[in-house]
């Protein structure tokens, strides 16, 4: 390949990066103003459109940021929704209907040991959807499209005018990709761990164990068994849920990066 094709090559692997990858996952965050941005520049071919792209991408990524921050504050401020503790309380009601002794301290451990598991489960669920969406938005980011269009802008630029402004532009829209990636994964990846904590729950130690009279040991054991068990099962369903909503733009994305950068990415 010649300076001059490896040239061309390079900037419509930028402008690809700009204009169309980081965009579909600004639409798929619902980020649709910035990703119109990012669509109506027009095409990088020289250092002056990469200049110009900078400051549309840093809006990008602030926008996409902020939007990853808020969504991570509402689920740090969350609690268990209605549902479960309608199921709490129905539950409840079914063990004290087939306890053969309740009294209140019995009523009170019971109750103790409920509010234990929604705690756990709660908390398991977010850790774990935390680290799906994580995971997710690092393969998304590196995924052989984007990973190959890097590559071959910056042998591009090295060394020439355009390098700094591809800097900025590529940081930029990494990033932004990057933080829309992640909140795309967080919505898949949230409800699928926090129904699974709850069933891990709902099976574990605590619908078996608090009908009758409770030591303190058996309390103690209900305890780890129900979060352990929540914190598995969120590991288990977090996942999965995360990379089935990244994973069909992600494909797109590389095999629209093969087709541009003459079938050097696979996939």
């Amino acid at each position: 390949m010649t300076t001059v094709e490896s040239a061309r090559r390079g900037m419509l692997a930028a402008d690809w990066i700009v204009r169309a990858a980081a965009p579909a996952w600004l639409r798929r965050a619902r980020l649709d103003r910035e990703a119109a941005a990012l669509e109506a520049l027009p095409e990088l071919a020289r250092a002056d459109d990469l200049a110009a792209a900078v400051a549309p991408l840093l809006a990008a990524r602030e926008a996409a940021t902020r939007a990853w921050d808020e969504t991570w504050s509402a689920a740090k401020g969350a609690r268990w929704d209605a549902s479960w503790d309608s199921e709490r309380e129905a539950s409840r009601a079914a063990a004290m209907s087939a306890a053969a002794r309740w009294d209140a301290s019995v009523q009170a451990r019971w109750s103790a040991a409920w509010e234990a598991g929604q705690t756990a489960a709660w908390g398991a669920a977010r850790a774990a959807a935390w680290d799906a969406a994580w995971e997710a938005s690092v393969e998304c980011a590196w995924s052989p499209g984007w990973a190959a269009a890097h590559a071959a802008a910056y042998d591009a630029v090295w060394a020439t005018e355009l390098e700094p402004a591809w800097h900025d532009a590529w940081d930029a829209a990494w990033e932004a990709a990057r933080a829309a990636a992640r909140a795309v994964a967080w919505d898949a990846a949230w409800p699928a761990a926090w129904e699974a904590a709850r069933a891990a729950t709902r099976a574990g130690a605590w619908s078996r164990e608090w009908a009758d009279d409770v030591r303190a040991a058996r309390w103690a054991a209900a305890w780890d068994s129900g979060r352990a068990a929540a914190r598995d099962a969120a590991r288990a369903a977090a996942s999965p849920a995360a990379r089935s909503a990244t994973g069909e733009l992600t494909a797109t994305l590389d095999r629209a990066a093969s087709a541009r950068f003459m079938g050097t990415v696979t996939g």
